[in-house]
């Protein structure tokens, strides 16, 4: 019963957090040169593409986010993507796909997973099948070898070397539950020095948090 909080970020990159307050984390206005999740900012027309980012399928063992669940969050809120990312497996991810082809959905799901590496928890998106490598600069190798996208989750919880795994990654997370308002700024500025795109992550491990996050990007050409 409770409206979306609908958060611009600079001109491409939309949250909707179905919070029953905002969340005072969530910015009200634009932060200035914003990056969307997967392109920087541009000057034109582009069908705007609206999923969710980072969040667990009950193929993680912590998690409880039924695949029904999903498929009922993924319609209710029109999505044209969502990238489920299991602690250390595709196969949620693969699964996800599998029931949105037999349903005869028209949304995306790629390939990921949120893998455990020796510097802390990595996301490898678009890969074409399991990362195996899992000490950090392995996986790298491994996750470009496939074409796939890396992304760094929290930065700020549970990571070492931070300005390392920043410096490889294509995408930074800049606003989780897992981290505070102080960490999730940090996020931004990490993002800025090294010049990384930003994006929102869920980070769900429950359909009831499942929406908290939705994101919206320009659409120009593939997902990735």
């Amino acid at each position: 019963s409770h409206q979306p909080v609908r958060i611009l970020e600079g001109r491409c990159l939309e949250v909707l957090a179905n919070h029953e307050e905002p969340d005072s984390r969530l910015p009200q206005k634009g932060v200035g040169r914003a990056l969307s999740g997967w392109q920087q900012a541009e000057e034109v027309v582009t069908v705007p593409y609206k999923g969710i980012i980072h969040f667990h399928t009950r193929m993680s063992v912590d998690a409880r986010t039924s695949y029904a669940g999903i498929l009922r969050v993924a319609e209710r809120h029109g999505l044209n993507f969502m990238i489920a990312t299991d602690h250390g497996s595709i196969c949620g991810s693969a699964k996800l796909r599998a029931l949105v082809k037999r349903r005869g959905l028209n949304i995306e799901i790629p390939l990921a997973a949120e893998y455990k590496t020796d510097k802390g928890d990595v996301i490898a998106a678009f890969v074409q099948e399991e990362v195996r490598e899992h000490a950090f600069d392995e996986l790298v190798t491994c996750v470009r070898a496939q074409g796939g996208l890396l992304l760094l989750p929290h930065p700020f919880v549970n990571h070492s070397n931070i300005d390392q795994l920043a410096s490889k990654v294509d995408l930074i997370e800049v606003f989780s539950i897992r981290q505070t308002a102080l960490q999730d700024e940090g996020a931004r500025r990490l993002a800025r020095e090294h010049g990384k795109g930003v994006y929102y992550g869920s980070d769900a491990h429950s359909t009831r948090f499942l929406a908290k996050v939705i994101v919206e990007v320009p659409r120009k050409g593939d997902l990735r």
